[in-house]
C-alpha cells in the first residue's frame, strides 16, 4: 500500500528534448554505444511504422542517424537485440522481422557494424529464419565457447538458437538444445545456481514461465517445477538480480496480459479494448448525452455512421454499443462517462500480481513477497536508481489502451524489502519496455520508456527520464573478454566495499529487446572498491578500483583459469 509518506520516484521527464520522434507502435528499444563515441545510443524497431537508429550526440538529445548508417528502417519489427557477433569490439544489431501471423515468408536483419555503418548478412549467415514469427531477441555465449550466439522466441512457431561458428555464419540449434518449444515471446538469460553455465527463462503471455537448466553439454532441461517457478499464472515479464543482497540471483515477475478484453474509466473518459462483433456481447454505459467516440478496428478509423456500429440509447444518458465488424472494436467514449459494463463477455481484471521469488542458493526459488496485487505489468527492470547500493524493481503496466495504470517503482530497503514510492501519473500511452541505463554519464540511471504496441488509439513516444536523485557513489563497468566473448555476456561481477557485497550476472536485460551497456553499481557512502570479474571463459581477476568512473577490464590471456 501506498503511504501518505512515499517517496518521490527519482526522475524527471526529458522527452521533448530527447528527440525521440512521435508517437509509434513499438514493442521495445535497445541501447548501445554503436558508434564508440563513449554514450549510449538508441534502436526503435517501431513494428511497421518505420525503424530509426538514434545516435546520443550529448545532453540527453538524440539524432536519427539512421540512413547515414545503411540501415533499412522498412518492414514489422519487433525485438531487436545490440552483441558482438565476430567480436571486433563494434556493437552488431540482429532484428527480429515479423511473419504476418505466419503466413508470409520473411528474413531476420543482421546487421554487422563495419565502423559507422552496418551492413545486412542474415541470409549469408545463415540467421534469416524465414519462417519465425519472430519477438524478442537475446544474444548469449551459451556453449562458453568464446563467441556469442543468437536466440530468437518465436511466437507461435519453434524458436530459434543460431550458433556462432567463429567464420561469420551460424548454425541452427534450437531442437539439438532443447528449447524449440515452447514458443516464447521473450526470454531472460540468467545463472540461478552460480554453476558458470547460462540457463534461461521462457515468458509466455498466455501460459506460465519455464526455466531450463543448461547442463554444460549443449543441452537444457525444463527445470521449472522443480525450481518452484510456478507454471500459472502467465508471465509477461522477468528480470534477475541479487535483490536481498545474499549473493544469488532472484526473480521478479510481471503477469500481465497482452491485450486483454478490458475496459477503464479516468475523467469521465471510458476506455476498451476487444468489443467482439456479435449479437450477444454489447458494452453498456452512461452519463453522457452526447458521446463522442473514437474507435478503431485495428488500426483502421471507424465513424459514427459505420455500417457495422450499432449505438443505441435507451433511456436519457444510458447506451448500449454493439459491433457487427471484421475484427473486435477498441475505443474511447466520453464525456462525463460514469457506469460501464460489459454484456455477454467477461471484463478482464487486471489483478495479477508482481511477485518476488527469493533463491534459496540450493537451486529452487521461494514466494517471497507480492509487490502489486493488481495491474496489467508488462516489463521488470531491476537497478539501483538512488546508488544506495542496492536494486531497486521498475514495473511498466500497460492498463487498458494505456488507460488507467500507473507505473511503479519499488525503492529496495537493503534487505529485499521494498518501499513504493508515489506513482508517475497514467498516461493516455500504452507503454511496454523499460530500460534503466545512465545516458549522461554522470554515474546515475536514467529511464527510457519504450511504448505503443496496440491499436491506433495507444501509440507512444519513446519517452526519457533523466534521474535526478542526490546520488551517491558509483560505479560502472565496462567489459572486454579475450577468451570469453568480446563483451563479456555471461560474466559474474562482483564489487565488495568496506560495509556491502554486491553481484551482477551481465546479460543484458531486456524486454522484447537487449541492451550492450556498462555494468552500473551504487555505491552509497562508500569511497573505495574491490571488483571481481568471473569470466564466462572461468577466469577469475580482482582488483581495486576507484569510484565515481566507468572503469574498462580487459580479460586476462591466461592460458588457465
Amino acid at each position: 500500500m501506498l503511504g501518505c509518506g512515499a517517496p518521490s520516484a527519482p526522475f524527471e521527464e526529458v522527452t521533448e528534448p530527447a528527440g525521440l520522434g512521435g508517437a509509434v507502435p513499438s514493442y521495445d528499444v535497445a541501447l548501445a554505444d554503436w558508434d564508440g563515441d563513449g554514450r549510449i545510443d538508441l534502436y526503435a524497431p517501431n513494428h511497421a511504422s518505420g525503424a530509426v537508429l538514434y545516435s546520443n550526440v550529448g545532453g540527453l538529445h538524440f539524432e536519427d542517424a539512421t540512413a547515414g548508417a545503411g540501415m533499412d528502417p522498412t518492414g514489422d519489427q519487433h525485438g531487436v537485440g545490440w552483441g558482438d557477433g565476430d567480436g571486433d569490439g563494434r556493437p552488431d544489431l540482429y532484428v527480429a522481422i515479423g511473419a504476418n501471423h505466419g503466413l508470409d515468408i520473411k528474413a531476420n536483419r543482421f546487421y554487422h557494424n563495419t565502423g559507422g555503418r552496418f551492413v545486412e548478412t542474415a541470409e549469408s549467415s545463415g540467421t534469416a529464419d524465414p519462417r519465425g514469427r519472430a519477438r524478442g531477441v537475446t544474444w548469449i555465449d551459451y556453449d562458453r565457447d568464446g563467441r556469442l550466439d543468437v536466440f530468437v522466441a518465436n511466437f507461435a512457431t519453434p524458436n530459434v538458437l543460431f550458433h556462432n561458428r567463429g567464420d561469420g555464419t551460424f548454425e541452427e540449434r534450437a531442437r539439438d538444445a532443447g528449447l524449440a518449444n515452447p514458443a516464447a515471446v521473450h526470454v531472460v538469460w540468467t545463472d540461478y545456481d552460480a554453476d558458470g553455465w547460462p540457463d534461461v527463462l521462457f515468458c509466455r503471455p498466455n501460459a506460465g514461465a519455464r526455466l531450463f537448466h543448461n547442463r554444460g553439454d549443449g543441452t537444457f532441461v525444463d527445470v521449472t517445477q522443480a525450481a518452484g517457478i510456478p507454471r500459472w499464472p502467465p508471465v509477461l515479464g522477468a528480470a534477475f538480480g541479487d535483490v536481498d543482497g545474499d549473493g544469488d540471483l532472484d526473480l521478479v515477475t510481471t503477469g500481465g496480459e497482452d491485450y486483454p478484453i478490458g475496459l477503464s474509466e479516468r475523467d469521465g473518459v471510458l476506455a476498451f479494448t476487444r468489443l467482439l462483433s456479435s449479437k450477444a456481447v454489447a458494452l453498456f454505459f452512461e452519463g453522457t448525452t452526447h458521446p463522442l467516440l473514437r474507435l478503431v478496428e485495428r488500426d483502421r478509423p471507424v465513424s459514427s455512421d459505420d455500417p457495422g456500429l450499432q449505438l443505441e440509447e435507451n433511456g436519457p444518458g444510458h447506451w448500449a454499443l454493439r459491433w457487427h465488424g471484421v475484427n473486435a472494436l477498441n475505443g474511447r467514449i466520453g464525456p462525463k462517462v460514469g457506469q460501464a459494463h460489459f454484456e455477454g463477455v467477461r471484463a478482464w481484471q487486471s489483478r495479477r500480481s508482481t511477485r518476488l521469488f527469493v533463491n534459496r542458493g540450493d537451486g529452487t526459488f521461494v514466494a517471497s513477497a507480492t509487490l502489486a496485487e493488481r495491474g496489467n505489468g508488462q516489463a521488470v527492470v531491476l537497478g539501483d536508481v538512488d546508488d544506495d547500493g542496492d536494486l531497486d524493481v521498475y514495473v511498466v503496466h500497460s492498463g487498458v489502451e494505456g488507460a488507467d495504470e500507473p507505473d511503479a517503482l519499488y525503492l529496495n530497503d537493503g534487505r529485499g524489502r521494498f518501499v513504493t514510492a508515489a506513482p508517475f501519473a497514467p498516461s493516455e500511452d500504452r507503454n511496454a519496455g523499460a530500460h534503466l541505463v545512465d545516458l549522461d554519464g554522470d554515474g546515475r540511471l536514467d529511464l527510457v520508456l519504450s511504448g505503443g504496441w496496440g491499436t491506433a488509439l495507444s501509440r507512444a513516444r519513446h519517452r526519457v527520464f533523466r534521474n535526478v536523485s542526490s546520488t551517491g557513489h558509483w560505479l560502472e563497468v565496462v567489459l572486454v573478454g579475450r577468451r570469453s566473448n568480446r563483451v563479456g555476456l555471461g560474466a559474474w561481477v562482483t564489487v565488495e566495499t568496506a560495509t556491502q557485497r554486491q553481484v551482477r550476472y551481465d546479460t543484458g536485460g531486456g524486454h522484447y529487446s537487449q541492451d550492450l551497456v556498462p555494468v552500473h553499481f551504487g555505491l552509497g557512502a562508500a569511497s573505495a572498491a574491490t571488483l571481481t570479474i568471473r569470466w564466462p571463459s572461468g577466469i577469475v581477476e580482482t582488483r581495486t578500483v576507484p569510484v565515481d568512473r566507468t572503469v574498462e577490464v580487459v580479460e586476462s590471456d591466461s592460458s588457465s583459469p
